[in-house]
């Protein structure tokens, strides 16, 4: 059971801590979604533990992001933890998501791209890391042009306009 799952967990990763364990919180949720998977580790290529994973990212619990920026490390589980960190806004996070970007597969820096464009604070960074080279300015997709578009800022826009021109939006 649960505790079977906290044994199972620390034994896996024993330097990945759980912030809490009171109802209703990542520590105690993270203990029952692993709890089926208590015999295999995710990097063992279990859907199941995967969607158990997903199912607490999207709890957007408040004391989530620090267990989420250490998944960062777990390539097994990092795509999830770099989809839900854009759900926070964190100012650390721009940093540890750009720290490991070079590392990362091609859909793993599309995860961190979406990431980073998701709210103003990060796509300053993204754009200063496009600046510096350090993303790769075919990196960024349609897609996430379009979302910087959307922030409503003036110096994204203009940014945009120098590196890909100008666009108008169609209807839809």
């Amino acid at each position: 059971g649960v505790s079977a799952s906290f044994r199972w967990f620390r034994a896996w990763r024993p330097g990945l801590t759980i912030p809490s364990m009171s109802p209703g919180r990542p520590g105690l949720l993270l203990a029952l979604l692993l709890a089926p998977f208590a015999g295999a580790p995710p990097d063992a290529g279990s859907g199941g533990f995967k969607a158990a994973l997903e199912a607490l990212l999207g709890a957007r619990d408040a004391e989530l992001p620090p267990v989420l920026n250490k998944l960062l490390q777990e390539p097994p589980l990092r795509a999830a933890a770099l989809r839900a960190l854009a759900g926070y806004e964190r100012a650390e996070t721009p940093g540890l998501i750009l720290g490991l970007y070079a590392s990362l597969d091609v859909a793993e820096k599309r995860d961190a791209v979406n990431t980073l464009v998701s709210r103003k604070p990060y796509a300053r960074i993204l754009i200063q890391a496009v600046r510096e080279k350090k993303v790769a300015r075919t990196d960024l997709t349609a897609a996430a042009i379009r979302q910087l578009r959307d922030l409503g800022d003036p110096e994204f826009d203009k940014w945009i306009n120098e590196e890909w021109g100008s666009a108008r939006s169609s209807p839809e």
